[in-house]
């Protein structure tokens, strides 16, 4: 039995007379579209009961049944993936998809044949459900509008929260880690530069304090609505103190400001997936300091009295 690895590639990158490579029990094979490479197959064996796909029938349960999809030496085609993704760099691929590739199962005989219950898997992230996004209520959307000569003194910040969303929603953690990060030092750390000058400004600043309790108290609302993200969240933060949250926080952005392939813990760029709970973390604070200055710019007296006199709809807003 064996099982392949379809990786979905990415960039300018053209090659010619491409055949099979077998290497260290491994084959590699690109496949290109009109002339450019576009995916790269890696095949393994997959001889182990544990490399082929189960079905466990479950009736009493709520899921009639539970699949289980193995990753057979995942690990090791990971790492050299990765190695050629970055060799190849130098040609033009921009990256190899490694996070979600088809997984097929090449059975090699009758026999492997009649273990497989499932020939191929792929996950993909599921589409937007447009309709149970909330609507906006206009008169937000219009002070914004009326108030943006005021929000426009914090737009630079804002577009590092700006940025950091967009980032953390196409899953580049670490960057959003960076985003959220500016986001907070531009708020609050009143000009310092040095690690140990800005926690102190940190500590210092109630807004940004009044903002970490709020996620505390919403994680559901602030970190992630599913429960075994949460369960992660409050695993790593429950004990944490006020003064830790903001010495960790600190400290992460200098971990990840600096590189070095001596320390057996030193983040890699393609691994984005590992700081994802810190992403939401700093997100979460964020996405509370920058709401409470929003509303209040729009919360103004003069800004709801130009409103209600543009509209006089009735709909005076409660904020």
């Amino acid at each position: 039995m064996k099982c392949k690895y379809t990786f979905k590639v990415v960039g300018c990158f053209k090659a010619t007379n491409l055949k099979p490579i077998t290497i260290r029990g491994l084959t590699f094979e690109f496949f290109e579209n009109n002339g450019v490479v576009n995916q790269l197959s890696v095949t393994v064996p997959a001889n182990n009961p544990e490399d082929i796909p189960a079905v466990t029938h479950t009736p009493e349960a709520r899921s009639k049944a539970t699949i289980h999809v193995p990753w057979p030496a995942f690990l090791s085609v990971k790492k050299e993936i990765r190695a050629i993704e970055g060799a190849l760099s130098l040609y033009g691929i921009d990256s190899i998809d490694v996070h979600s590739p088809k997984r097929e199962w090449l059975p090699e005989n009758q026999r492997d044949k009649e273990k497989l219950k499932i020939f191929n898997f792929k996950a993909e992230p599921g589409k937007l459900d447009i309709s149970k996004l909330p609507n906006i209520p206009f008169n937000i959307v219009a002070r914004a509008v009326i108030s943006a000569d005021k929000i426009a003194e914090i737009e630079t910040q804002l577009a590092f929260f700006r940025k950091g969303i967009i980032d953390r929603n196409e899953e580049r953690h670490i960057e959003a880690i960076y985003d959220f990060y500016f986001f907070l030092e531009s708020m609050f750390a009143e000009g310092k530069t040095k690690n140990h000058r800005v926690k102190e400004a940190f500590k210092r600043s109630g807004e940004l304090r009044q903002s970490i309790e709020e996620v505390f108290k919403k994680p559901h609302e602030l970190i992630s609505p599913l429960p075994e993200e949460l369960k992660q969240f409050k695993t790593k933060y429950g004990g944490m103190s006020m003064d830790e949250i903001i010495k960790h926080i600190v400290d992460l952005r200098g971990f990840l400001h600096h590189h070095t392939p001596k320390r057996k813990d030193i983040w890699h760029p393609e691994e984005q997936q590992h700081y994802k709970l810190e992403a939401n973390l700093l997100g979460g604070i964020a996405f509370s300091v920058a709401m409470r200055r929003f509303l209040g710019c729009i919360g103004r007296k003069e800004i709801i009295k130009i409103y209600t006199e543009m509209f006089k709809t009735g709909d005076e807003p409660n904020s």
